[in-house]
């Protein structure tokens, strides 16, 4: 696994979250999906798509933006 400097951005609608992952450096996008929103709970939709990161790439010590 390689570690980079990255960036993730989670942005809560009303049907779905989205979030993005893109490294600092090269400013490359390295993934982008959407998850359900959970209107009742908005935490639970950041909380699985950081968990969806995570699976993918070491995600310590990097910097979230939230919208």
């Amino acid at each position: 696994m390689i570690q980079r400097d990255i960036l993730i951005g989670i942005d809560i609608g009303g049907t779905f979250t989205d979030a993005i992952v893109a490294d600092r450096t090269t400013r490359e996008v390295l993934l982008a999906f959407k998850v359900p929103s959970t209107p009742a709970d908005p935490s639970i939709a950041v909380v699985s798509a950081l968990e969806r990161i995570a699976a993918r790439q070491s995600i310590v010590g990097c910097q979230v933006c939230h919208g």
